[in-house]
């Protein structure tokens, strides 16, 4: 459904955004699961230098891309940031973002229920329920670890629709 994929996009970014930011070198997780879970947590926390741990270096490079464009563009942002354009530019992806201002989003992640993990060689999708919706994250694997991605995975094009507190979640 369309609205639903919008949604999850605009939910992803809100509470990703402060965390898709320094992933390279990090750890990452030993299951797709477990890497939505610990960006989850991290970013309710307010950990940026965990969360990015489990974001893939593709992503973290298309934030840094897209914060620097901010504050190139945006007066208000680069005040929030601390930084100009031409500092901006100077600093690595990662130290970019590290520099994030957003604090944690506070999100109750004991609240979402994980549904599934399916997993295609090196991309994998984890279902979840959160707010009422299924969503589908994508994660990939990253030098043995997996990682969070905003890319499609390609492995569930079905997972975006809505479920109710009383509809049973199995796929059968």
């Amino acid at each position: 459904m369309t609205g639903t994929k919008s949604l999850l996009a605009v939910v992803l970014v809100l509470m990703l955004l402060p965390f898709a930011l320094t992933g390279c070198g990090g750890s990452g997780a030993s299951s797709p699961t477990d890497a939505v879970k610990g960006a989850f947590e991290a970013g309710a926390k307010g950990d940026v230098k965990a969360a990015l741990s489990y974001m893939a270096a593709a992503d973290i490079k298309q934030q840094a891309a897209r914060t620097r464009k901010l504050i190139k563009s945006d007066e208000e942002s680069a005040k929030e940031w601390g930084l100009t354009g031409e500092e901006a530019d100077k600093l690595s992806d990662e130290e970019l973002l590290l520099k994030d201002p957003s604090k944690g989003n506070g999100m109750d992640v004991s609240k979402i229920e994980y549904l599934d993990e399916k997993i295609d060689g090196d991309k994998a999708t984890v279902k979840l329920k959160m707010a009422g919706n299924a969503m589908t994250m994508n994660c990939v694997k990253e030098d043995g670890s997996w990682k969070v991605t905003m890319q499609d995975a390609g492995a569930d094009d079905d997972a975006d629709e809505e479920v109710s507190d009383d509809e049973d979640s199995s796929d059968e």
